[in-house]
């Protein structure tokens, strides 16, 4: 009779089920590539008493003060938040490279950027960038709320990708294929009774 698992044989299987069934952002598969994202906000100048930023919550620092309709890059990995900051107060700025601290931005109102678009596209798609345009609903003592726009794709000479440029090379390989199967199919049914 085989011995009982240990604790450890264990954890050991429980942690890699885990980080199979945990989804991960930041992992490309293979036969994908990463697509650089954006996010630009068409009115953060709309609201009196306020200064718009964007500011990565984990991972490396990085803070910009959002202008209308410049796009700032996203990070799912890092968290990139919105945080709506009183007008007048000092904004806390990167020194010597060091990190923001986490607590200087804590106190200040913020929101996740409700991005959908997929971070990674497979090796033959034309895009190589994603931009999701935002517009801020309201802002007020409790909460900043986002409303989205559009989301758009540009491939690297900065053109848009539309539907039919993404999905019509593997819809239009299938339908060939079936089209030859289908050729090839009658063939031998003509030489089998011919």
């Amino acid at each position: 009779m085989p011995p009982p698992p240990t604790f450890s044989m264990s954890l050991f299987a429980t942690l890699t089920l885990a980080l199979f069934l945990t989804p991960q952002p930041d992992i490309t598969m293979p036969g994908f590539r990463k697509v650089v994202q954006e996010v630009a906000i068409e009115n953060p100048n709309d609201f009196d008493g306020w200064q718009v930023v964007a500011a990565m919550f984990l991972g490396p620092s990085h803070m910009t003060r959002v202008e209308p309709n410049v796009p700032f890059r996203y990070s799912s990995k890092y968290s990139t938040r919105i945080y709506a900051i009183p007008s007048g107060t000092p904004v806390p700025v990167q020194l010597d490279g060091k990190r923001i601290p986490r607590e200087a931005l804590e106190k200040f109102l913020s929101t996740a950027i409700p991005v959908k678009l997929p971070s990674s596209v497979p090796i033959l798609s034309p895009v190589t960038r994603n931009l999701t345009t935002l517009r801020i609903e309201s802002i007020s003592e409790e909460a900043v709320q986002l409303q989205t726009v559009r989301e758009q794709e540009f491939d690297s000479s900065g053109k848009t990708v539309g539907w039919l440029r993404v999905w019509g090379m593997p819809v239009g390989t299938v339908i060939l294929g079936i089209c030859a199967l289908v050729f090839l199919r009658r063939r031998r049914l003509r030489r089998a009774l011919g």
